[in-house]
């Protein structure tokens, strides 16, 4: 293996259980959107190629951002007590009770279910448990300690899926989270993350030590830039793959003819939920990851966009693939520039301009004239997209969602056009449908956009 990264993993030798929700999805076939037919999907088609190597944040910028990215990204670390506590694990469930909640199978939930799952969080015991952790792997994050699915719903003709109400988030592996507390039967820990919290399941977990954390924490940080990127240990064996955003503490560079560098197990602790963790080297091949902060060129941000174009859309990061939200964390991880997890929070996190009040048309000429290209989140209600630049006078975004809304010509037919994919939109898509219903237009809902660059 030529030109690899040494960078420090967790390992733990045991089975792997896949975390899904399940779901049935009506097949959505047509014609794309003229969005999708013609613009370029290609990130570069929008950069000025005379200045794509000049960086739009500057290196002094660049730094202090990736110093604020790596004291958020080990702030659960920090923690001496949980952020949330058992009334807010108990208000997520009770939000569900009197709402017409669906599961895989198209039924309602009864009474019972939620009983058992208010027994199963066993919050009378809340916290029981305080101990700094570590992912140790791909997980899943979760509003109750299950994988069975909730669906919200008053219309029987609907297809639900992929909308799992109990999907918070995927989690990459290494991720550090503070863990406060355990269902009852420690199958699932209820965890703060860096940027959300809920339970995880308890064997995708490793405890780790102040020693480990510190050396950690003094280390460089490697972010990925690929999906899908294998990892494996000195025999050639697959321990994991892990995706773009994933972070890791940067070890150093091995030479050009090195093998893969040996890992070592963590060994479960005795009578604990979690292993205990040991930090192993491992290598990660040259062209997968990147030392935090990644200079932010537009060809370097064209670059990482392309990476991500055309992928799934999964609401809360449902089977590693990725909604709006989780698109955009990911798209600006390499860079240095640490984003929350959701999209309300997402557009607060840069100087917020405000255009609830503005005219359709006047929210698309103030963002031409005053937003600044990759570094613009764009922010209607329940979703956030980037900026990327113009074409033929309007502005073209980057986003990854699931359907353009459409009125129904009969009543069976469906309310949306599927489109389910990372792409590069005009404000409008699909506004050429025939039976593309205005009340849905991304461009009327838009109420700010987020200028992200540092003012100082």
């Amino acid at each position: 293996m030529n030109g690899l990264l040494s960078i420090l993993i967790l390992l733990l030798l045991a089975l792997s259980v896949g975390c899904s929700a399940s779901g049935h999805s009506a097949v959505h076939d047509g014609p794309s959107i003229a969005d999708l037919r013609l613009l370029p999907q290609d990130a570069t088609a929008y950069i000025d190629l005379a200045t794509a190597d000049e960086p739009v944040l500057s290196a002094p910028q660049q730094a202090r951002l990736a110093g604020e990215f790596k004291k958020a990204w080990y702030a659960p670390w920090a923690l001496s007590q949980p952020i949330h506590d058992a009334a807010a694990a108990r208000a997520r469930l009770e939000e569900y009770r009197s709402a017409p909640a669906y599961g895989g199978n198209c039924r309602l939930h009864p009474p019972q279910w939620f009983a058992r799952w208010a027994d199963e969080m066993n919050l009378a015991a809340f916290p029981a448990a305080g101990c700094p952790a570590l992912t140790l792997r791909n997980t899943v994050l979760r509003k109750l300690p299950t994988t069975e699915p909730l669906f919200l719903g008053t219309d029987p003709t609907e297809d639900y899926y992929p909308f799992d109400e109990l999907q918070v988030s995927a989690i990459w592996g290494n991720t550090p989270v503070y863990v406060s507390h355990f269902s009852r039967d420690g199958a699932w820990a209820l965890v703060e993350t860096p940027y959300m919290w809920g339970w995880v399941p308890s064997e995708d977990l490793a405890r780790v030590d102040q020693g480990l954390m510190d050396r950690w924490q003094r280390l460089p940080l490697l972010a990925l830039v690929a999906d899908n990127v294998p990892v494996r240990d000195k025999n050639g064996r697959l321990l994991f793959r892990t995706h773009v955003g994933a972070v890791l503490p940067l070890e150093g560079r091995a030479g050009a003819d090195a093998g893969p560098l040996a890992a070592d197990a963590v060994a479960p602790a005795s009578g604990s939920p979690l292993a205990s963790a040991r930090s192993v080297p491992v290598a990660i091949p040259a062209g997968s990851a990147v030392e935090i902060p990644l200079p932010a060129t537009p060809a370097n941000l064209a670059r990482q966009a392309n990476r991500l174009l055309g992928q799934t859309y999964a609401w809360g990061g449902l089977n590693e693939d990725r909604d709006c939200s989780s698109t955009l964390r990911d798209f600006f991880t390499p860079f240095g520039l640490f984003l929350p997890r959701n999209s309300a929070d997402q557009y607060l996190a840069g100087r917020v301009v405000d255009m609830s009040a503005l005219a359709p048309v006047q929210k698309e000429q103030k963002l031409l004239a005053e937003g600044a290209a990759w570094l613009t989140l764009v922010y209607a209600r329940g979703h956030i997209m980037l900026y990327v630049g113009r074409r033929d006078g309007r502005a073209i975004i980057f986003h990854n969602f699931w359907a353009v809304r459409t009125r129904r010509s009969h009543p069976q037919a469906p309310r949306r056009h599927v489109v389910g994919q990372c792409v590069l939109t005009t404000l409008q898509p699909g506004r050429e449908l025939p039976d593309w219903d205005p009340q849905g237009d991304l461009l009327n809902r838009i109420d700010a956009f987020t200028l992200l660059n540092p003012v100082r």
